[in-house]
């Protein structure tokens, strides 16, 4: 397994917080800019690059972390490289998932 993955719901939307799994638990910083990993919010289970693709469209959004992760995303066509923020070297993006009735 690639990455860790924890699903947040709120309000009936779901919020995939996805990040490679060596960065949880971890801090980064640049400047003012921060990546926080440590508290949890992404340190969830397990999951693959196959579950990922599999699973995309049942989120409202996908806040990702981790350059592989982000590899990825773009691969999917996903995201942009230019909604793409880095911080010390780490990849930064959210993907909303626009839903039609």
């Amino acid at each position: 397994m690639k990455y860790k993955a924890r699903v947040h719901s709120a309000r009936g939307k779901s919020l995939l917080a996805i990040c490679d799994k060596e960065l949880a638990g971890e801090v980064f910083s640049e400047g003012k800019a921060q990546l926080d990993l440590s508290t949890g919010f992404y340190d969830g289970e397990p999951m693959s690059a196959e579950s990922f693709k599999t699973r995309i469209n049942e989120f409202d959004q996908i806040n990702m972390v981790g350059n592989s992760i982000i590899k990825l995303a773009k691969e999917l066509k996903l995201i942009k490289a230019d909604q793409i923020i880095t911080i010390a070297g780490i990849q930064h993006a959210q993907v909303i998932n626009i839903k039609t009735e």
